[in-house]
């Protein structure tokens, strides 16, 4: 958790970032806060962004606080290359890429891809 307070006598409009995969620079969140509302916004899903489970913002008078919960027990990347050992990041499950013409498998959304 990160929280970001207004200096005193100073009485800001809004205040906001993002939040970057330290691995890649990619931005996986950004978010926003004015004086009655707080809100965090989708960015990427792909690479280290994927460990990023829950991230919430809150505002209490003129503090706002910015929470992240990182999944550091998944060990394999959206896409990547896994096998049945893997712990796949995002929610994502290793599968066979391509069921009954491919052995390798591959770190991806459960729903079941149609390669007709």
């Amino acid at each position: 958790a990160r929280s970001f307070s207004a200096a005193s006598g100073c009485d800001y409009f809004a205040i906001g970032g993002g939040i970057a995969a330290q691995n890649d620079g990619r931005i996986c969140r950004t978010w926003r806060a004015d004086y009655k509302s707080c809100a965090v916004y989708p960015g990427s899903q792909d690479g280290d962004c994927s460990r990023l489970v829950h991230v919430s913002c809150a505002r209490s008078g003129t503090t706002t606080t910015l929470t992240a919960t990182i999944d550091r027990k998944c060990d394999t990347l959206p896409w990547k290359d896994c096998n049945v050992s893997s712990v796949c990041c995002g929610g994502l499950v290793c599968q066979l890429i391509a069921p009954g013409k491919s052995p390798e498998m591959m770190c991806q959304p459960s729903k079941e891809l149609n390669y007709d």
